[in-house]
């Protein structure tokens, strides 16, 4: 974000890929998710050099956006679990009285993470899998709420010291199969432009 807040130029590269390693318990995938928002809640304090006059227009709404999202998301899952408590404390009805506001909120709930999937899978029976996938990939990406109100505690309590999230040990055997993997991922691509 600095970079390009100094009039650096981002690039996006689709022909890389890195390898690392996943997380195999829920709790060290949430405690990185943590340390994930907390960072985010840090990175903030970037906002204003948003209205730096080297930046164009696209670039600085871009810009906003990405630095307001945690703050989005967390009033995103507030709002989810306050109307899952009307529902049924108040016996608010939890469906709307339009059949295009069903779609609507379906189309916007749901429809980022069908095609995200859809894309990613590149097959003609895509689509199938991204409707079945789309429901536990949605539960996953509710960890996302819990962990913005953990991390914005943590940070406005001053708790801002992380240790990294342990990883399972390689074994050696390995070692040639993970190396083969990165060279697959075609290497590194320059992500940076230099400044005008």
């Amino acid at each position: 974000m600095r970079l390009i807040q100094a009039g650096w130029a981002g690039v996006q590269e689709n022909r890389v890929a890195i390898n690392q390693q996943g997380l195999n318990s829920v709790r060290r995938l949430y405690r990185q998710r943590v340390r994930w928002a907390q960072g985010n809640w840090q990175a903030m304090s970037l906002l204003r050099g948003v209205f730096r006059p080297k930046l164009a227009l696209l670039a600085r709404l871009d810009s906003i956006y990405y630095l307001v999202t945690p703050a989005l998301q967390l009033i995103t899952g507030i709002a989810l679990v306050v109307s899952i408590v009307e529902s049924v404390i108040d016996a608010v009805p939890y469906r709307p009285s339009y059949w295009w506001v069903l779609i609507i909120f379906l189309s916007l709930s749901f429809g980022p993470g069908v095609a995200t999937l859809v894309l990613r899978g590149g097959r003609w029976y895509s689509p199938f899998v991204a409707l079945v996938q789309v429901m536990p990939y949605t539960v996953y990406s509710w960890l996302t709420f819990g962990a913005l109100a953990v991390s914005v505690v943590r940070q406005l309590s001053g708790r801002t010291s992380w240790a990294k999230t342990s990883r399972e040990a390689v074994d050696d055997a390995d070692a040639p199969a993970l190396r083969a993997a990165d060279s697959v991922g075609g290497g590194s691509a320059p992500s940076a432009g230099s400044p005008p």
